[in-house]
């Protein structure tokens, strides 16, 4: 009977959920991010994909994809989306090509700072670092949700896989730290909160199968944070150090049962 025991483990790891009795099935789904030029970095605006230990390297040609403050895949569809970092103004919103990098205009009614998409395929974004919406990527339709987040400023944006709605920010201007919150997707009220830390800034949000959420901080670094604690850990990326990280999004998007 002992020389089966092997073989029966084998059969029950075979058997377990994805994610269960092995973190391979997690290591497709890959964090996008731009890569901003200048302040001697070696690739100059370039998408690139970055692991989980902050590893960073280029996807699509050098220099095609400006800066984004955000970026979000649409589930349905994959269609990659970035939020044009720094805009004088809208339309902000562009379509990337995660091929060559390049970027089409989405025109929106509005300036918009974050972007994310439900599960199911609903397009929100954030106005002005602080109204939260609905959009219509076809017409350029927004519709603020009521609650507006009770943030005073939303940084980033994210769905979990199981539809959680997050976003980091701060409750008052002069707020000390920022928040990891979850917010109702049907009226923007926040329904649970923990504190970050005081040390980083945090921009856009990416989620992961892993189970933690990943951050952009300003910098090269990316931060992973544990969303029930509330707990950060920043990534320091090897070389090539490719530039300071713009927009975070998570490619295949995995959607819990």
């Amino acid at each position: 009977m002992t020389k089966r025991i092997p073989e029966l483990v084998f059969l029950i790891l075979a058997l377990l959920p994805q994610g269960c009795g092995s973190s391979k099935p997690l290591l497709d789904t890959k964090l996008y991010s731009t890569a901003a030029g200048g302040g001697g970095y070696t690739s100059p605006d370039t998408l690139i994909t970055v692991d989980q230990r902050g590893q960073q390297a280029a996807v699509a040609q050098a220099g095609r994809t400006p800066a984004q403050d955000a970026l979000a895949f649409d589930p349905r569809t994959g269609a990659l989306y970035g939020v044009q970092a720094h805009s004088s103004g809208s339309p902000n919103v562009v379509r990337i090509d995660p091929v060559t990098g390049d970027t089409t205009a989405v025109d929106l009614q509005d300036y918009v700072t974050g972007m994310a998409f439900s599960p199911a395929g609903q397009a929100y974004v954030v106005i002005n670092l602080r109204t939260l919406a609905t959009a219509d990527l076809a017409t350029g339709t927004l519709a603020p949700l009521s609650a507006n987040g009770d943030l005073e400023i939303v940084y980033g944006i994210e769905f979990g896989g199981d539809g959680t709605f997050y976003a980091v920010g701060q409750r008052s201007p002069n707020a000390d730290h920022d928040e990891l919150v979850t917010l109702n997707p049907t009226t923007g009220t926040v329904t649970s909160s923990v504190a970050l830390s005081n040390f980083y800034k945090h921009g856009d949000l990416a989620w992961h199968p892993d189970g933690h959420i990943y951050a952009t901080n300003g910098s090269a670094f990316v931060l992973q944070i544990d969303p029930r604690s509330g707990n950060e850990i920043a990534l320091a990326p090897g070389n090539p150090v490719l530039g300071a990280l713009g927009g975070l999004a998570a490619w295949p998007v995995r959607v819990s049962p």
